[in-house]
């Protein structure tokens, strides 16, 4: 998915709490908070 600058700390939170609700959903067993990272791209 991409995004400009202006847009990335919602995109991610929003990336997070659906990775986080598809774990719960699917039983894991995680405490822990979804942590999200963002490349510029071209990174790898």
């Amino acid at each position: 998915m991409f995004t400009d600058a202006d847009r990335a700390g919602h995109l991610l939170r929003q990336v997070g709490i659906v990775v986080g609700d598809r774990l719960t959903a699917l039983g894991a067993m995680c405490a822990g908070e979804i942590v999200v990272r963002l490349r510029r791209r071209g990174d790898r």
